[in-house]
């Protein structure tokens, strides 16, 4: 009687051994097949990104890369710096909003890109994305404040809150760059 107790015991438990080292063998392979095409299109969805907010022969990281918001010098083909561009991120309605931010060499923002605002509501918070709404952001020189020189988007003030955030994060590591150097 024990004997048959240990098997609806044991046979269970080894079959869900099995399957879960499958399929965590499965996942490490998949992982292992894409991780690096995955890291390629996050790059150029990066420099893309970068292009579009000022563009440049280079950019030179600023910052470490550890760190989650990145600071870059925009350099031209001779070398000469012609401006910045930082990519920062700040907490929306569902989740991080990341944002690319171009900023000249006297500190005004050339134009904003909404990098990645998935997680926001749909119709909604990511109407973020809109050039209506980011095209206001260029001309922006010390902050973004809403009523003055941006407004936020009706019904979707927490992303837009964000947005600006991210914004004024990135002009602020402009300041503290400048104010180093």
């Amino acid at each position: 009687m024990k004997a048959f107790r240990l098997k609806e015991i044991l046979i269970p438990t080894v079959t869900l051994t099995l399957i879960c080292a499958i399929a965590a063998c499965a996942l490490a392979f998949s992982d292992a097949l894409t991780s690096e095409k995955i890291a390629q299109l996050d790059a150029e969805n990066k420099a893309a990104s970068m292009q579009k907010v000022l563009q440049a022969a280079n950019y030179q990281a600023l910052t470490d890369d550890d760190t989650s918001d990145m600071f870059y010098a925009a350099v031209d083909s001779s070398g000469k710096t012609i401006g910045y561009v930082a990519s920062c991120s700040a907490v929306g309605y569902g989740g991080d909003i990341s944002v690319m931010v171009g900023i000249d060499s006297n500190g005004t923002v050339t134009a904003i890109d909404i990098v990645s605002c998935d997680d926001e509501t749909p119709g909604l918070g990511q109407k973020v994305k809109n050039e209506d709404f980011t095209a206001q952001f260029s001309g922006v020189k010390d902050a973004a404040v809403f009523g003055e020189n941006v407004d936020a988007i009706s019904g979707a003030t927490i992303s837009s809150e964000a947005v600006r955030t991210a914004v004024n994060n990135a002009l602020s590591m402009y300041d503290s760059y400048k104010q180093e150097g």
